[in-house]
C-alpha cells in the first residue's frame, strides 16, 4: 500500500467525495515556496510539530489528511517568516497520514507515520 511510496513531495488533490489522488510532482517552482518544511517527530505518537520558513507573505492552511484522503484537521496560519505550529494526533489511529501546507501559490505535503 501507501507505506511503500518513495519520499518526496506529493501533490494531493482532495476531490468532493473525500478521496485523495496522490502523485509525485515537481511543479512548485523547485520548492522555493518553503524552506525546511519539516514535521517531527516522525513517527509521531501524540503531538506533531511543524516548522518552516518562507519569504512569502500571506495566509496558509495546514491540512491533515488520512491515507484514504479524509480531511481530519484544518488550521489557518500565517505563511511568512519562521513558523512553528503543532497538530494534535493523540486520538488518531496508527497508520499513514499526509500533512500539507497550502497557499495561494502552491502547496507542499509530507508523509507522517502515526504509532
Amino acid at each position: 500500500g501507501m507505506a511503500a511510496l518513495p519520499s518526496g513531495v506529493y501533490a494531493i488533490t482532495l476531490n468532493p467525495e473525500g478521496s485523495a489522488d496522490c502523485g509525485m510532482t515537481s511543479s512548485f517552482e523547485d520548492l522555493t515556496l518553503l524552506d525546511d518544511f519539516s514535521a517531527f517527530p516522525n513517527p509521531v505518537r501524540e503531538e506533531l510539530a511543524l516548522e518552516w520558513s518562507s519569504t512569502h507573505r500571506g495566509d496558509a492552511t495546514i491540512r491533515l489528511v488520512s491515507a484514504t484522503g479524509q480531511l481530519l484537521q484544518r488550521q489557518k496560519v500565517p505563511l511568512g517568516g519562521n513558523q512553528k505550529h503543532s497538530l494534535e494526533m493523540a486520538g488518531l489511529p496508527a497508520g499513514l497520514y499526509f500533512v500539507g501546507l497550502q497557499t495561494e501559490i502552491g502547496q507542499q505535503w509530507t508523509r507522517v507515520l502515526k504509532e
